[in-house]
């Protein structure tokens, strides 16, 4: 599975895998090339966050390899998985 992280001034931001990563990357071109905006974006946990972005802000996009384990609690359920993680 492959999970997207958005840092903006240092914050993370781990991306719902529904968000559209392209559409996120070309809307923080466009507030910057503005001279800033708000970009919305879905978050795990299917939050929506509003990030203020500008010029003097650096915004990076990183895609995480992440394998999927076999992890299960005591009662046999899964443990978690990154659509359920709200950070």
């Amino acid at each position: 599975m492959v999970v997207t992280k958005m840092t903006v001034d240092g914050n993370e931001f781990f991306l719902d895998a529904e968000q559209d990563v392209d559409g996120a990357k070309e809307q923080v071109v466009e507030a910057v090339q503005h001279g800033g905006g708000l970009v919305d974006v879905k978050v795990a946990g299917h939050a929506t966050v509003s990030v203020l972005v500008s010029q003097q802000m650096p915004v990076t996009f990183e895609q995480i390899v992440a394998e999927e384990e076999e992890s299960q609690d005591a009662f046999g359920d899964d443990f978690w998985s990154w659509a359920d993680v709200a950070l």
